[in-house]
């Protein structure tokens, strides 16, 4: 109450007084000039008249006091942000970046413990951001949003509240909501969670904000700007989601990167080939079907921490898989070897370097196909299983001594122990017929002789990254593996049935070349490559 109103308030009751007085002073004067035998029945005749006139004044004084109250401002309940119709009033930021899972439970920033190690766990399978309420509407359906405040307390909205009833609503400030997958790449609140993107990431946050109605007391709330990070999980089992073999070529690095790239639900240029499949009656659909001494990929498992995983060895007809953590390294050479992670080595036959003449020592020949699972455990009991077929093993001739027989790589691979000599469809899917990427006038591959790459073809003369597609087409440039002996250089595949053309892979980039042998060329001495079976 201000001053002025308790100062109205005051001269009313000085006012009522002084009345009052007046008026019992002038009831004494008459009493005291009447004959006393009169006083008995005049008092009975004004005792009423008397409680009346209390009475009245009395109630004059009420009123005039209950006016004066009046003209001060009638105190009532602030208005409130809701998104349930009233039923959840928010007042602070706090209650403005909470969210409501599925199952009712509400999280808010002074509740919100998660990290990403220590994530949100979905209620149920296959999810989607829709299903996690937040203060943001639904129908915006963007991974980044800033949205005004205001926009939200107008139609079609309507997010507030006031339990007085007072209306003509305005807000001020901004509420922002961002949400990524585990790689920062931006996902859309329609999109479903997979363990192979988590822990996703929720940033909400606001700015200094404001609530007001045109009328009532109190008019408005004020809300200062805030942000937290919420880190989410599907409720899926861990798994293997990529298996990361060579990027060169086929990832970023390059000018010519872009056209090896295989299908998106084969190959990511940034993480590798996807996992196919987790059914062991379907291991062959994934990543590796061929194979060599020395070559690697790595696992990238999503729903664990690879840390705490334990791994075993599996070996199968003199090939053995062995399972290693390696830690990220910015100076590697390699792209796709910077990040480190889990990585698997094949290791099986191979002709060492001392023993690339004409005449090589016999090496075992595995009985192929095999089916290989790896599987990494932690101290939980909580398993992560990976399954691939070796279809072909791959076993590398160097150039040969520039001394002594050089034999043709047929003979060469048949005296290792039945090994055969590659086609082009071993190696590569590169199409004939069609003009190489670099439109280079010395690279040519013609359909003849019914020869031509493997299938699923590339849309040129070069590989595309696939599964089951050729030796080179899924482990890349084989500069990739410093510790193997394949060579990204060209390499001597043989006669077309004439004789008049000879046809060579570059191993680097899959790119078949139909030539005419220079004269007098020795072809015996090209870096070659044996198969089995």
């Amino acid at each position: 109450m201000s001053n002025c109103f308790k100062s109205q308030q005051i001269d009313i009751l000085t006012l009522q007084c002084y009345r009052a007085t007046h008026i019992f002073t002038f009831i004494s004067f008459i009493f005291s000039t009447l004959p006393k035998k009169l006083l008995p029945d005049l008092m009975r005749n004004l005792v009423s008249n008397v409680i009346f006139l209390a009475s009245l004044l009395l109630y004059s004084f009420g009123s005039q006091a209950l006016t004066s109250y009046s003209a001060n401002a009638i105190q009532g309940s602030a208005p409130y942000f809701t998104v349930d119709g009233g039923q959840t009033k928010i007042t602070s930021s706090d209650g403005l970046l909470g969210i409501r899972l599925s199952d009712g439970t509400i999280i808010t920033p002074s509740t919100n413990d998660s990290t990403s190690a220590n994530p949100i766990v979905l209620p149920k399978s296959g999810e989607r951001f829709t299903d996690i309420s937040m203060f943001v509407p639904l129908s915006k359906n963007s991974s980044e949003l800033n949205i005004p405040l205001n926009t939200l307390v107008t139609e079609p909205y309507n997010y507030w509240g006031d339990d007085d009833g007072d209306g003509q609503v305005s807000a001020t400030g901004e509420i922002s909501v961002k949400i990524t997958d585990k790689n920062n790449r931006a996902v859309n609140r329609s999109e479903v969670l997979t363990i192979c993107h988590a822990p996703y990431k929720v940033v909400l946050s606001n700015t200094d904000s404001t609530l007001k109605t045109k009328y009532g007391t109190p008019d408005h709330i004020m809300v200062s700007a805030a942000t937290t990070s919420y880190y989410i999980n599907p409720k899926d089992s861990p798994a293997v989601c990529y298996a990361r073999a060579g990027f060169m070529y086929g990832g970023r690095g390059y000018v010519a990167d872009e056209f090896h790239r295989g299908p998106a639900n084969i190959w990511d240029p940034d993480r590798g080939f996807l996992t196919q499949t987790a059914t062991p009656e379907s291991y062959a659909r994934n990543f590796p079907t061929t194979g060599g001494d020395n070559v690697y990929f790595y696992l990238e498992i999503g729903g664990i921490d690879e840390k705490e995983l334990t791994w075993s060895s599996v070996t199968k007809e003199g090939i053995t898989a062995t399972i290693e953590l390696v830690p990220p390294d910015d100076r590697a050479n390699n792209q796709f070897d910077r990040k480190g992670g889990t990585r698997v080595t094949l290791k099986g036959p191979t002709v060492e370097w001392d023993d690339m003449i004409s005449f090589p020592n016999r090496i075992y020949k595995p009985n192929l196909p095999q089916t290989f699972e790896l599987v990494g455990e932690d101290n939980h009991g909580n398993k992560v299983k990976y399954g691939f077929v070796l279809q072909k093993w791959f076993v590398a001739r160097s150039s040969l001594p520039h001394y002594g027989e050089k034999a043709p790589i047929d003979t060469w691979c048949s005296r290792l122990g039945d090994y055969r000599a590659v086609k082009i469809e071993d190696l590569t899917n590169a199409k004939c017929g069609v003009i190489d990427i670099n439109n280079l006038p010395y690279v040519h591959f013609p359909c003849i002789d019914g020869v031509d790459g493997a299938m699923p073809f590339s849309n040129g003369n070069y590989y595309q990254r696939q599964i089951g597609a050729g030796f080179f087409t899924e482990w890349g440039n084989y500069s990739n593996y410093p510790m193997s002996k394949f060579s990204s250089n060209g390499h001597y595949i043989g006669y077309s049935k004439n004789k008049d053309y000879m046809f060579l892979i570059y191993g680097d980039s899959g790119i078949v070349n139909v030539m005419e042998p220079y004269n007098g060329e020795d072809i015996s001495n090209y870096p070659g490559l044996c198969v089995t079976p």
